[in-house]
């Protein structure tokens, strides 16, 4: 992760046990990032990884924790992901041109009103 992330402009936000935090500007470099990662990890790991992906407005809260809305979700996201699978909130996400992405029916995210991917 650490070799990966600054080639794509990202960072380690936090480690989470078993898991990590990634924050970016921009979403393009960021989903660059967490699948540049699954695929090295693929490689060499043993385990599949699941990510969840979302963005918009959040508050970094005393200097090391960014919270929020897009911090949440992307979390619980994380959560329903299935092994070797990358779920994103779509509405305002930029993916580079060399990602393939699949549309999947909308979820419902525990704690969120909206069902995911489809609101306006």
């Amino acid at each position: 992760m650490r070799e990966v992330t600054p080639l794509f402009g990202v960072r380690v936000e936090k480690w989470l046990g078993d898991g990590l935090m990634l924050v970016g500007v921009d979403s393009e470099p960021l989903v660059g990032a967490a699948l540049a990662i699954e695929q090295r990890h693929c490689r060499a790991g043993r385990l599949e990884l699941r990510g969840g992906i979302a963005s918009g407005a959040v508050i970094l809260l005393e200097g090391d924790d960014y919270v929020g809305r897009a911090v949440n979700l992307a979390s619980r996201l994380c959560d329903i992901a299935g092994p070797g699978q990358l779920l994103a909130a779509t509405a305002d996400l930029d993916l580079p041109e060399w990602v393939v992405a699949t549309e999947q029916d909308p979820v419902v995210v525990k704690g969120m009103a909206t069902r995911w991917p489809s609101w306006p």
